[in-house]
């Protein structure tokens, strides 16, 4: 009986599909499938962007990496920071707006709001203490390490929907001399006959 008859089929398939997928300019390749999240972080410190978000429940009010505009923040503080507003009016000379019995009324919403998107400067004003601007760190999670593409397409296919987006990234094993000379003994299993 020789060794290749005692090697499993899944081996035998790996081995092809390694000496089968595209060549890529990375030595002893290994196929990782990530995603990306965001992380808290200080100001300074590796930040990717920043988000405004309510004090109370966490809720995000506006995201510097997404957010076009101020106004879902605008309309929160209309609502729960009335006072802030009137305030922040005031030292921007904004006069077509009045507060009556804690509630505000602007002649036109849409051009305070404008007003509002052009000189609203968050790294310059103090917010109301019903909001806190956090600062944002966007960091790679490796969820699994496969020796071939087709294994880590695979696993998307299977698991995407448990993960937010699920990408490749292909990075090298430089050091790791077991899992290099495993990944060299794998391809050979089919080296000698392609057509195994």
């Amino acid at each position: 009986m020789s060794i290749k008859e005692n090697i499993p089929d899944f081996l035998i398939e790996m081995s092809k599909q390694m000496r089968e997928q595209e060549q890529i300019c990375i030595k002893d390749p290994i196929w990782q499938v990530r995603y990306r999240k965001n992380v808290v972080t200080e100001e300074g410190y590796n930040q990717s962007h920043w988000i405004i978000i309510e004090i109370e429940d966490g809720s995000t009010l506006y995201d510097s990496e997404h957010d076009l505009n101020f106004n879902p923040l605008l309309s929160y503080l209309f609502d729960n920071s009335p006072d802030w507003v009137i305030e922040w009016a005031k030292n921007n000379k904004y006069t077509d707006i009045k507060q009556e019995d804690g509630e505000i009324t602007v002649d036109c919403f849409e051009t305070f709001s404008d007003t509002f998107n052009d000189k609203f400067v968050p790294d310059h004003e103090k917010l109301p203490d019903c909001v806190t601007k956090v600062y944002m760190q966007k960091i790679e999670t490796v969820v699994k390490s496969c020796f071939t593409k087709n294994d880590a397409e695979a696993f998307i296919a299977r698991k995407q929907h448990d993960y937010p987006e699920l990408y490749i990234y292909v990075d090298n094993m430089t050091f790791c001399h077991q899992m290099i000379k495993l990944r060299e003994w794998i391809v050979s299993l089919t080296k000698e006959n392609d057509n195994c």
